[in-house]
């Protein structure tokens, strides 16, 4: 085969990932160095990674369906043969198998159509988006696996026509999005670090339908703002710049640390358990829970979640979000707004756990979003705010697909 030290580096990293829990593109950089793979090897290394996690279970299904021998190959041995019939198939790397079987397998993906996108999520999750969507699912799996758009966002000490003008002075496209203007897609190489000293470290990359998000918490002055599961800060990023008083609380030390490096002094820290907090009930304005969740909206970005996509582990995040749902109602006063947030499709960790709690939890009332945006410092364009929720999803917003909620506390 072409290329064997790629091909077989590709088999140790599938190998180390099947056997692990961390994440591919981790995997995948810890192979590149072990091997010393130089910068072309590296670029078609993780070339043929990505092709691997993007068809996996599509070669799986046609050669199970095509050859009875597959079923009784080792799990390696069938890794092996899958990742040589993609390479054949999507690279045209001269392989052991026969052109005709390549030709084959490359018909069936033309026949299968919009099903193709569906099966390369695997049986559970593609059983998952159809009962979420019905019948429209055929419009939403192709983008699922389209190459996601670049945004980038600024703090408000940023002068947005200045920031603009030097980003196309280094030749990077710049438009805004085309739901809320704040957010900008850039077209290019952007190299924070490059940019101007006054603009480098209040400007950083983020997915434009977070950053909506985001700006849907505008609390006042003085107001308390708990953020439930505050990760590596973007969110917290944004609404911190208003003058309140900002929690910031997550279990996890490493995201913690991360947020503190970005964050303002003046937001307090704490490393808990969201779901049992320490902090005084009744006490805050605003919560936002950006529950942890299956991450199926975010898959264009991480595509090896697929692999990673159990019934246990779905049904492990559906218990969690409601005890932080609990938890989020408890720590608000009356009259304060929580924000539900997730980063997925599904919606049995959206729509449903809000019916749930609504049905469920008598001192709470749905909130508009356009509420949430009366004092008209920041605009939308296309949306539907007169809900309570809003479902922004690939095919239709260009962002990752994400799931917001408002809940009033009475």
């Amino acid at each position: 085969m072409h290329n064997d030290r790629i091909f077989y580096s590709a088999c140790d990293c599938i190998t180390r990932f099947n056997a692990s829990s961390f994440p591919l593109k981790n995997i995948a950089q810890e192979i590149i160095k072990s091997k010393k793979l130089n910068s072309k090897e590296r670029k078609l290394f993780l070339d043929v990674i990505f092709l691997w996690s993007r068809n996996r279970f599509l070669a799986k299904k046609f050669l199970s369906k095509n050859f009875n021998f597959f079923s009784s190959l080792s799990e390696q041995e069938k890794e092996k043969l899958i990742l040589t019939l993609i390479v054949g198939a999507q690279l045209n790397w001269t392989t052991k198998l026969e052109s005709s079987l390549i030709e084959a397998y490359n018909k069936w993906l033309d026949d299968l159509g919009t099903e193709r996108f569906l099966i390369a999520m695997g049986p559970l999750l593609a059983e998952e988006v159809q009962k979420s969507f019905s019948l429209s699912w055929q419009n939403i799996v192709q983008s699922l696996w389209e190459k996601p758009k670049k945004y980038i966002a600024f703090d408000n000490s940023v002068d947005k026509e200045k920031l603009v003008k030097e980003l196309k002075e280094k030749d990077v496209e710049v438009r805004p999005w085309l739901f809320f203007d704040s957010a900008l897609e850039i077209s290019g190489d952007l190299k924070i670090n490059e940019l101007s000293k006054e603009l480098r470290e209040h400007v950083w990359f983020m997915d434009a339908g977070s950053q909506l998000i985001a700006h849907l918490i505008r609390p006042m002055a003085h107001e308390r703002v708990l953020d439930m599961c505050v990760g590596e800060g973007g969110k917290a990023r944004i609404i911190s710049q208003y003058p309140c008083e900002y929690y910031a609380v997550d279990i996890n030390d490493r995201r913690l640390a991360k947020a503190k490096k970005i964050l303002p002094r003046t937001v307090k820290f704490f490393s808990e358990d969201a779901s049992k907090l320490s902090l005084e009930k009744n006490s805050f304005d605003w919560v936002l829970l950006d529950a942890p969740c299956s991450g199926s909206g975010v898959m264009r970005r991480n595509p090896d979640l697929v692999h990673r996509f159990a019934r246990q582990e779905l049904d492990n995040y559906l218990k969690l979000q409601k005890k932080l749902l609990n938890s989020a109602v408890e720590m608000l006063k009356v009259n304060g707004v929580v924000l539900y947030v997730t980063c997925s499709l599904l919606a049995r960790e959206n729509q449903q756990q809000i019916d749930e709690i609504m049905a469920k939890t008598k001192n709470l009332i749905p909130v508009s979003l356009n509420d949430l945006i009366a004092d008209g410092e920041i605009k939308v364009e296309a949306l539907d705010f007169d809900k309570n929720t809003l479902s922004l999803l690939p095919n239709i917003h260009d962002c990752d697909a994400f799931f917001v909620a408002a809940l009033r506390k009475i």
